[in-house]
């Protein structure tokens, strides 16, 4: 017998625009824990960062010449 479908809950998302504390992972962390405590107060059940948000992967990393 195929489960009972029912509506879908109601749920509030944030989503982040930020930027990390560039090669800080520390920083970035407490930074991460300060902005989802934020959007909690804010009624946020759900928190979206960008990808590699927690390591920091700069663009600019790669433009660095090689000695």
């Amino acid at each position: 017998m195929p489960p009972t479908l029912s509506p879908p809950s109601k749920v509030t998302v944030a989503v982040t625009q930020a930027e990390p504390v560039w090669l800080n992972l520390e920083a970035t962390v407490d930074k991460t824990c300060k902005i989802i405590s934020e959007a909690a107060k804010n009624g946020a059940q759900l928190v979206a960062f960008p990808e590699v948000w927690i390591p920091g992967y700069p663009a600019w990393i790669w433009c660095a010449l090689v000695m």
